[in-house]
């Protein structure tokens, strides 16, 4: 009897191994018939929640930070929300600050927590309450965190703390690039987080899902375009629900309008992560977006030695890594090329000269170093015109985002030929070389800076009772402009100062504990 037992088992298993096995085949040509993308969770979802170290998955937010680290900036506790321990019940004599958001307000790229505004708004307000009132500001903040989680995590968590105002700043990784599919869909994958992660990694299941759903689960529409996290429509949605959240318990709310750099190098932030491998050993980059990256391979950036340290000015390890991707590019480019084009041409031929198509980007670069910056303007006009009209031309965000980098080059070359400085720059907003700068950031999707789009969402908030905006981009132009980061959008200890002080300005006026 027993042995009869056991060989219906071993039977039953060996049948469940084939089976998974055929559905495996049938879903790999399914998807290949359909000329549909499976369904993958995006390079940000697996290097946020299972690669990067002080990151762990949670089934609800994607990933959050582990409890109990103890480093000089980040400190969290058993809430998994950074600093020390507090009670959950407020005390009487506490008025209780909350605030949500990404890596900047969690003071990435500072070198501790002191330098955060988080912990500078309390000292500010404890100074006018000493004896008073008890000023708490919890900072639930999680790096890569978009408005999406954001909401939810509003939906779920915050208000179990009892928050006397909360404080919004999101938006740099919404307009980003993580894969073929947003946020919102990666998690609303995720329901039912127990049963899809016990069965999850069966083909059986998948097929069994997608049946039932239409294949909506493993098959996205429109293959091969990437999407960004939170596109502006949906990031007014999570925002509105985030207002109507705190107006409906009479919750004050300070939403921060992030400021970002124009200074910043684009279409090559990603392409240091593209070794990352997930669980599984395949790369997190997903081939459409890696092909982006590629399409970019041979671009070189108008940046010389001076302006290359003035924007390299108070950065960050992480930002002087991508700066060093761009100069390995640029000198890759030089020392292949024995002879440049600019070179092996003589002046007296130079103005009846054509130049090939392919090779408008490579003459402009070498008329930049020969400092002729308004000839080099003109073929990086060309070389963008003729990279819209190729047959091979990108679509969606990931287009735009191709040019970005010739953009970025002509308002460098702006910068050059006009003589402007960094500081001159954010002075007059009406220059040629503001205008293309600002348009590389605009299309900059390869990198994680919010965009205009956002800010006008965010802008569309301060008329409503209960929430104020804060214009952080504008407080900064006032204030330093570039030299307020420390890489594509993380500010430095003063920018933080500043942060704080706008805040601690905005509760004095309007929010008394």
């Amino acid at each position: 009897m027993l042995k009869k037992i056991l060989f219906t088992i071993i039977g039953f298993l060996i049948f469940l191994l084939l089976a998974e096995t055929a559905a495996r085949i049938f879903e790999k040509s399914l998807i290949s018939a359909q000329g549909k993308t499976p369904f993958k969770r995006g390079w940000q979802t697996e290097f946020f929640g299972r690669i990067l170290e002080w990151h762990e998955p949670d089934p609800h937010l994607l990933w959050r930070f582990k409890a109990g680290l103890q480093n000089p900036l980040l400190t969290t506790n058993s809430q998994h929300f950074l600093g020390a321990e507090f009670e959950t019940e407020k005390a009487d004599n506490s008025f209780r600050i909350m605030v949500i958001g990404d890596s900047s307000p969690v003071g990435l790229g500072l070198k501790g927590r002191n330098q955060c505004f988080d912990s500078k708004l309390r000292q500010l307000l404890q100074k006018d309450y000493l004896g008073v009132k008890n000023i708490e500001v919890i900072n639930t903040s999680v790096s890569g965190y978009t408005s999406e989680q954001l909401r939810v995590f509003m939906e779920r968590e915050a208000f179990k703390y009892d928050p006397d105002l909360i404080v919004v700043y999101c938006g740099n990784n919404d307009a980003s690039i993580s894969g073929a599919f947003s946020d919102r869909q990666i998690l609303e994958a995720q329901k039912i987080p127990a049963i899809r992660k016990l069965f999850g990694k069966l083909a059986l299941y998948r097929i069994a899902v997608a049946l039932l759903k239409g294949s909506e689960d493993i098959s996205n529409p429109e293959q091969g375009i990437m999407q960004v996290r939170v596109d502006p429509r949906r990031f007014r949605e999570n925002l509105a629900a985030i207002y109507g959240m705190c107006r409906s318990r009479d919750c004050p709310l300070i939403i921060l309008k992030p400021p970002v750099p124009m200074l910043w190098p684009p279409g090559v932030q990603f392409r240091i992560f593209s070794h990352f491998s997930d669980s599984l050993g395949e790369p997190i980059i997903p081939p459409e977006l890696e092909q982006l990256l590629t399409q970019g391979a041979v671009f070189n950036y108008c940046i010389d030695s001076t302006l290359f340290s003035e924007m390299l000015e108070n950065r960050d390890e992480f930002a002087k890594a991508v700066f060093e991707v761009v100069d390995k590019m640029n000198r890759q480019a030089m020392n292949e090329e024995k002879k440049s084009l600019a070179d092996s041409i003589s002046q007296t031929d130079l103005a009846d000269w054509e130049i090939p198509p392919e090779n408008n980007s490579r003459f402009a670069f070498d008329c930049w170093k020969g400092g002729d910056y308004n000839k080099a303007i003109v073929y990086y006009l060309m070389a963008a015109e003729g990279r819209r009209q190729n047959g091979t031309y990108s679509k969606g965000p990931g287009g735009l985002s191709l040019e970005a980098p010739y953009q970025f080059n002509i308002g460098l070359n702006y910068l050059y030929a006009d003589s402007i400085s960094i500081i001159d720059l954010y002075r007059d907003t009406t220059t040629e070389a503001f205008a293309y700068l600002d348009s590389a950031l605009q299309n900059d999707y390869l990198s994680l800076r919010i965009k205009r789009s956002y800010w006008e969402v965010i802008d569309e908030m301060a008329g409503n009772a209960g929430i104020s905006v804060i214009d952080l981009p504008l407080v900064f132009k006032q204030n330093g402009g570039e030299r307020l980061f420390i890489d594509h959008c993380h500010p430095t200890e003063e920018g933080h100062s500043i942060i704080a002080e706008e805040i601690y300005r905005a509760i004095k006026s309007g929010y008394q504990p």
